[in-house]
C-alpha cells in the first residue's frame, strides 16, 4: 500500500508504475498524464467528455444502450483484463 503525501509524490509513484487501473477520478487522469499505461473504468459519466487522453489509455465502459445508472454493473473483469492486456502487449 502506498500513501503519497502530495500530488507530486503521487505523480512520481504513478509515473513509475507498469500499469494503472482506476475509475473516473483525478489519479486516473494523473496516471495517463505521466504516460503510464492506464485503464480507465467509466460508469455513469460520459467518457467522450471526461476520459483521460493518450495513446496509452484504454477506456472500459458499457455500451451506449445501457442506461448510465446501470453501466458499472455491465462492466466485467474480463473487459478490464482485456484492456490491460492490450496496453501491456
Amino acid at each position: 500500500i502506498c500513501q503519497p503525501g502530495s500530488l507530486p509524490e503521487l505523480a512520481n509513484v504513478l509515473g513509475s508504475a507498469r500499469l494503472y487501473i482506476g475509475n473516473d477520478s483525478g489519479p486516473t487522469h494523473l496516471s495517463a498524464a505521466t504516460g503510464t499505461p492506464t485503464v480507465a473504468i467509466f460508469g455513469p459519466t460520459d467518457p467522450r467528455i471526461w476520459s483521460p487522453r493518450g495513446s496509452r489509455v484504454e477506456i472500459v465502459t458499457a455500451s451506449e444502450e445501457v442506461p448510465p445508472e446501470e453501466k458499472l454493473e455491465e462492466i466485467t473483469t474480463q473487459m478490464v483484463l482485456a484492456a490491460a492486456n492490450r496496453l501491456m502487449s
